[in-house]
């Protein structure tokens, strides 16, 4: 009799402690889980310098000046004008309205994409330790100056020897970017502006 019980105490010792097993296992995980998803919060909020605190409203009066390409063309909303890249020959302007809506709506995407929040500088064409460097001949740029209320209150250069291209500060510079090129290429077409047969060596 004494020896069924002791076996059976036995076992329920050993059902307890593969319980207790089990949930320290469970609780284990789920502390795993919330850490890697407050590690993933942390790495996506610290993808950008949060530090400056730049906002961008877009109910105010929103305006850019973006310059691209190697000779540069330059889209001016504040004055409504465009200059394409004349290839080292006189500048020309031409007319250019965005409408308010139109600006609204690529100052929408620049908030959805966070641009506010990155740094203003992709031109260093050698890594941290100077030892391995990048050269382009000739280099292109992109540089976007983005207006409210008639103040500048971000503006972001490139220059495509920039050592650093998977830079993911640079992909939403280049995704803003991209946009606002297309912008541009389908109001050229609409307006019906020459643009000049040209190349760089």
């Amino acid at each position: 009799m004494k020896k069924q019980i002791s076996t059976t105490v036995g076992i329920l010792i050993i059902f307890i402690f593969a319980v207790a097993m089990g949930l320290f296992v469970f609780l284990k995980q789920q502390e795993t889980t919330e850490k890697i998803f407050d590690e993933d919060v942390y790495e996506k909020n610290n993808n950008y310098d949060v530090s400056n605190g730049n906002t961008i409203e877009c109910d105010n009066k929103i305006d850019f000046i973006y310059s691209f390409g190697v000779g540069e063309s330059t889209l001016n909303t504040k004055e409504n004008f465009y200059s394409p890249d004349m290839c080292g020959e006189e500048p020309v302007e031409y007319e250019f309205i965005l409408s308010d809506s139109k600006k609204k709506e690529i100052c929408i995407f620049i908030k959805d994409n966070d641009l506010m929040k990155i740094k203003d500088e992709f031109t260093d064409n050698c890594d941290e330790a100077g030892e391995n460097c990048v050269t382009v001949i000739p280099p292109t740029s992109r540089v976007l100056e983005i207006y409210s209320g008639g103040e500048k209150i971000k503006k972001i250069s490139y220059l495509s020897h920039y050592y650093y291209q998977e830079d993911p500060h640079l992909e939403i510079f280049r995704k803003v970017t991209e946009t606002i090129e297309e912008v541009i290429s389908r109001k050229v077409e609409e307006l019906e502006i020459d643009q000049p047969i040209c190349g760089y060596m």
